[in-house]
């Protein structure tokens, strides 16, 4: 996991700012969030001192798009709006060296299902990945409120297109297997499969164990190198 700032316009501040919190990832937006239209977008000299700013840097910067985008709205000037304000903000991320676009889909709300809402955000989705310049990528947001569209992954992918995601066995067995923080707060339970074993995280100095039943008993190691098997160890007491 990377760490960053969310930093509005002027562009012209990013560099110092990110230099100043040591980082390298950063969020901004690329004209007013809350009004369609070229209201907010930066000045080409603010946009050229973002460019000069981080020249021989590496750096990992996204734009977020209009807080109005709704490529699922029943009305079609919204859902236009929604694609020119985005390829907008693709081609300004394009300009000053930003690596994506991000947004959120759009909503069911209007529709008799979100079926029909999803099959008109993905008509537009489709037209919008026509058009969109070389460069920047495109991310949609996870969503979780209300009628918000793409809070699951079923509402991105298809069942047989699920299927066919490369996945590891482990990724397999933790989604089906739980998770669990002690109320201390000190360790994460992390179970690996059926048969009992698992991975004990200390979250407070990242030391671990993996336990699993050997000869007849609980044993726990803490090393993949040596591989000496002991009793299950609680992480030392906060002072």
């Amino acid at each position: 996991m990377r760490v960053g700032l969310s930093v509005d316009p002027p562009l012209a501040a990013i560099p110092a700012l990110l230099g100043e919190e040591g980082v390298d990832v950063y969020q901004t937006v690329l004209r007013d969030p809350g009004r369609f239209g070229n209201y907010g977008v930066p000045e080409p000299t603010d946009r050229a001192a973002l460019v000069e700013g981080l020249r021989g840097r590496t750096v990992w910067g996204v734009a977020h798009g209009s807080l109005l985008v709704n490529l699922a709205s029943p009305e079609g000037r919204i859902r236009n709006s929604s694609v020119s304000s985005l390829l907008a903000d693709l081609k300004v991320a394009a300009e000053v060296g930003l690596d994506a676009v991000c947004f959120h889909v759009g909503y069911a709300k209007g529709h008799p299902s979100a079926d029909a809402a999803l099959t008109l955000a993905t008509r537009k989705l489709g037209e919008l990945i026509g058009r969109m310049p070389a460069g920047p990528r495109l991310l949609i947001e996870n969503s979780c409120e209300g009628s918000e569209l793409g809070q699951t992954i079923d509402e991105l992918f298809s069942a047989a297109e699920i299927d066919q995601l490369p996945r590891s066995v482990s990724s397999i067995w933790w989604r089906k297997q739980g998770a669990y923080v002690r109320p201390d707060q000190q360790s994460l339970y992390v179970s690996v499969d059926d048969g009992g074993r698992e991975l004990i995280f200390e979250t407070e100095t990242g030391a671990y164990q993996f336990c699993e039943t050997r000869d007849g008993a609980h044993r726990c190691r803490s090393s993949n190198d040596h591989r000496q098997w002991r009793g299950y160890v609680d992480p030392p007491p906060r002072r």
